[in-house]
């Protein structure tokens, strides 16, 4: 049995399901197909490890994109914590760099979000939408992509055949290998552990950057029903054996050396979750797209979590194809051809080299002890955080109102 679509989208993640919404909107047939199962809300949190691991901090242009698709009324409804401060400081000095919301107009730099939160406000999008076709539990066999579609073979279940093919299927992409798409791999050298914990005193809805000896830590708020303001997410970006040798000693062993680390404002760690670890490989796919096939998010690209930008790169992957494939098909253009994918490509791929570049940049310039790249650092940081002009441009970036963004008129709205 085949079932033919205009687009089949490989993995129902956080920018795969984004994709399909903005497409389905404009009347796009859309086929979603997921390895896993249908996900499921969010427990209440109650206990420290009620919480996921996993968080992104949203931008608030992935804010209005997640508005858009009609998903961010569910995200409230669960659970969320805006952050309106952000202060970044490293070990070895005295000069922090300060961002607050209220010096760009802004009322939020951004918001932390728990990964699954996010995954099923899409998911009840997309099962509610006629014009996508959910795939779950869906082993594929086989794709056959050439130059006028693309088949992907599932094991017990149709055969999907498509226009356009979109591999948005994470890091490890089964799209990317079996379409045979080069990629760059830089191993870091680190990993993240990631974790939840709750201090003695409440973040008052600051986001916290900290450059150790060993590594990049952040302190990410969260809120939940009852304690509110008590609850940090961890990411450390450790070297391998340091990370190694924390996750054997367990819990108690990774709180003795955080504590060292935590800011005095919150007091004692007064509670831990489990931890879970990453490895950090900043990848790149050397080209997006092939015939009929298109790479997105962390099948394309994937970036050091040291300024939580890289899903909301994934989020504008997904804007960016969306609004050429929309453009063109308003105006009567073949969407699927050559020249449009191209456009995409150009407007995406520079922009997530030029991201990726800057953060592994400047996490090896951290990672650097020598006592004179420290004051100049230090020097640097402070330069930075009194003149005003480079920092509104920072803080700018860094909530996504500069640069190419899709759909711009009715985000500046």
């Amino acid at each position: 049995m085949i079932k033919t679509y205009d687009i089949a989208i490989v993995g129902a993640g956080m920018v795969g399901q984004t994709l399909a919404l903005l497409l389905a909107e404009h009347g796009f047939s859309i086929a979603l197909i997921e390895k896993n199962s249908k996900p499921n809300a969010a427990k209440a949190a109650t206990d420290i490890n009620d919480f996921a691991n996993r968080v992104s901090a949203i931008t608030p242009y992935s804010e209005f994109l997640l508005n858009k698709v009609n998903a961010w009324a569910t995200i409230e409804r669960q659970r969320l914590c805006r952050y309106e401060r952000m202060t970044v400081w490293e070990e070895n000095g005295t000069a922090t760099l300060d961002f607050q919301a209220h010096d760009i107009a802004s009322d939020h730099l951004g918001t932390i979000i728990e990964n699954p939160i996010i995954v099923y406000a899409l998911f009840e999008q997309c099962e509610a939408n006629r014009q996508i076709d959910l795939y779950l539990d869906a082993q594929i066999e086989k794709i056959h992509n050439t130059e006028t579609g693309c088949s992907v073979q599932l094991q017990n279940q149709p055969i999907v055949h498509a226009d356009l093919l979109v591999g948005s299927d994470g890091a490890l992409s089964w799209v990317r290998k079996h379409l045979h798409i080069p990629t760059t791999e830089n191993h870091l050298g680190q990993m993240a552990i990631v974790a939840t914990i709750k201090t003695e005193q409440p973040h008052q809805a600051v986001a916290l950057q900290r450059f150790t000896n060993q590594g990049a830590l952040a302190f990410l708020p969260l809120r939940d029903e009852q304690t509110q303001q008590y609850a940090h997410s961890i990411v450390w970006s450790c070297p391998l054996n340091t990370a190694n040798e924390w996750l054997a000693a367990g819990e108690s062993a990774f709180v003795h050396q955080l504590q060292k680390h935590c800011p005095p404002e919150l007091g004692n760690i007064t509670e831990c979750s489990s931890l879970q670890a990453f490895p950090l490989i900043a990848r790149h796919a050397e080209h997006y797209v092939q015939q009929r096939a298109v790479l997105i998010g962390d099948a394309a690209h994937t970036v050091h979590p040291l300024a939580g930008q890289g899903v909301n790169l994934g989020f504008l992957d997904a804007a960016a194809l969306a609004e050429e494939l929309i453009k063109s098909k308003t105006k009567g253009i073949e969407w699927q051809q050559p020249l449009v994918l191209a456009r995409f490509e150009r407007r995406r791929r520079w922009h997530n080299q030029l991201m990726q570049k800057s953060f592994n940049g400047l996490n090896q310039l951290y990672l650097v002890q020598n006592p004179v790249l420290t004051l100049l650092r230090n020097q640097g940081v402070s330069l930075v955080n009194r003149f005003e002009p480079i920092k509104r441009i920072l803080s700018l970036t860094a909530i996504g109102k500069t640069g190419d963004l899709p759909f711009e008129q009715e985000w500046q709205q």
